[in-house]
Formats: structure tokens, C-alpha cells, sequence
């Protein structure tokens, strides 16, 4: 496995060509979701585009759903690509209903890619299992405009996608030094505070002490 492969996108690289499907499990963006996690998403690039992990992919997305695949014994992600028709539907053990992700037209890949399964993590970790990738080739009827176009010479392309929307930075977080030093602060703060009570109270109880001694 090269250097060259390495990135952001997982442990892949974020600008690629061809298909990506996510799993994400954790929300990295600070702001608010238009769903919520664990989330399945599938991104279609032809390496004009990258994979943005701060904002979960949420602006170059293609389709999505928000699916709780963690913490369960086993599951299966049927993915299909039929006649320039993308769907991912999901098998959990116990549930009778599978789970429909997604399913979008007019999607165009190209013949001669490769399989690439990458993972990466932060603090908060889970862990997941491949057990076994099986495909099947489905034997379908093509139409007169797949018959005559050459599948190696297709570029990646989508004829449609999620909407956009305005691409809003997260409120900046403060940086590990700014958050020890204003740990600090708090501490002197309230170490303060607790000496100038003790202090006051040290002297309200010897001025006490000095007004019983008079009246006896």
C-alpha cells in the first residue's frame, strides 16, 4: 500500500476518481446536520472534487442515509449498479425490513477501477469487521446508447446530487494552549475567591472572639 493512496478521506486519499460510499460514525462538523450519525453516504468524483472529513462529506455528497450499523453482530451493504442505476440497500440480523439508503439515476462509472477499502479514526473509537466482499455480475438487456459506448472511456459523472447548501464554517474552537490557560484562569480564579473567604472569615471570627472577651 503506497504513501500516495494516503489521505484524508478515512485514511484515503479525499480527491479520487470514481465511486465512494462512507461510513461514517462520528459527526466531525460542529454545526448543525441535516441528519444524524451513524450516516452512509456515496460521493461519484472524477478528481476535480475532495472529500471534505471536517464537514462529513455533506457538500459533495450524492446520496445518504442515516443508518445505525454499530454495535450489531453482523451486517450486509447490498450495493447495485444496473443500467446507470446506483442503490445501496442494508441487511441487519433480527430486522425483517431491510433498510433502502438510497438509490440514484443516472450515474456513469467506468470499467477497469479497483476495489479500495481504507479506515481511520480519532479518540473515540469502534471496531469493524470485514468479513468477506462478493460480486456478481447481473445480466441485464442494454439499451442502443450503452451498446455503442466504450465503458473504459466513461468519466465519473452523476446527473444528480444532493442539494447544496452554503458551506457556513464552524465557529472556531480554541487550541489546546488557549483551553489550559483558560483552565487556569478558572482555578486561580476560584482558589481566590476560596482564600479571600477564608481570609474574611478568619478575621470576622477573631473580631467576634475580641467582642465576647469585652462583655465578660
Amino acid at each position: 500500500f503506497s504513501e500516495r493512496f494516503l489521505g484524508t478521506a478515512f485514511g484515503s486519499r479525499e480527491v479520487f476518481r470514481g465511486l465512494g460510499i462512507f461510513f461514517d460514525t462520528y459527526a466531525n462538523q460542529n454545526g448543525q446536520h441535516a441528519h444524524e450519525h451513524p450516516y452512509i453516504s456515496v460521493m461519484v468524483n472524477n478528481g476535480s472534487r475532495a472529500y471534505d472529513h471536517d464537514k462529513d462529506g455533506t457538500h459533495t455528497e450524492l446520496a445518504g442515509c442515516s443508518s445505525d450499523f454499530r454495535n450489531r453482530p453482523h451486517s450486509l451493504a447490498v450495493i447495485r449498479y444496473v443500467n446507470r442505476q446506483l442503490s445501496l440497500l442494508l441487511k441487519y440480523p433480527g430486522v425483517e425490513k431491510d433498510t433502502d439508503c438510497f438509490t440514484v439515476e443516472d450515474v456513469d462509472l467506468p470499467i477497469g477501477y479497483y476495489f479500495g477499502i481504507s479506515a481511520a479514526t480519532g479518540d473515540l473509537s469502534d471496531a469493524h469487521n470485514i468479513h468477506s466482499i462478493r460480486t456478481f455480475e447481473v445480466d441485464v438487456p442494454l439499451s442502443a446508447q450503452e451498446l455503442v459506448r466504450d465503458p473504459s472511456r466513461i468519466e465519473p459523472s452523476a446527473g444528480h446530487a444532493a442539494p447544496s447548501r452554503a458551506h457556513v464554517p464552524d465557529d472556531p474552537q480554541p487550541s489546546r494552549a488557549a483551553r489550559f490557560m483558560w483552565t487556569l484562569f478558572v482555578w486561580t480564579f476560584a482558589l481566590s475567591c476560596l482564600g479571600c473567604c477564608g481570609y474574611f472569615g478568619y478575621l470576622y471570627y477573631h473580631r467576634r472572639q475580641r467582642q465576647l472577651k469585652r462583655l465578660y
